[in-house]
């Protein structure tokens, strides 16, 4: 808590010093900190990311994105998969088919015998 307050307190906003600071800096809470310091922290946070933090953002948001679309792409073709196997196993099957393919293997089978 003493590195956070003293962060907040000498941090210089004109010209600020980012060696040292790091992305952990966004997940520093405001549990402890009075209202200003609070606001303070928010300011030091929003122009780490405006500066420095520009690529760490946009990571994180790329790869939330990605995350999603994979999310929903899986989860559409296992769907397509789901009604694939429910439409491969089900199929009607009209009586006069079945006995047409019947009469014609019985035919193939009986002029291969008697040939």
């Amino acid at each position: 808590m003493k590195n956070k307050k003293r962060l907040i307190k000498h941090f210089n906003f004109v010209d600020p010093n980012w060696v040292g600071i790091s992305s952990n800096i966004l997940k520093l809470s405001k549990k402890d900190l009075s209202k200003e310091e609070g606001y303070l922290l928010d300011g030091i946070k929003l122009a780490w990311l405006a500066s420095v933090g520009r690529d760490y953002l946009y990571k994180k948001t790329a790869s939330g994105i990605l995350a999603t679309v994979a999310i929903i792409i899986l989860t559409l073709m296992g769907y397509g998969l789901i009604t694939q196997l429910d439409n491969s196993f089900v199929k009607s099957v009209d009586a006069k088919t079945v006995t047409t393919a019947v009469e014609e293997l019985v035919q193939a089978t009986m002029s291969a015998v008697f040939q």
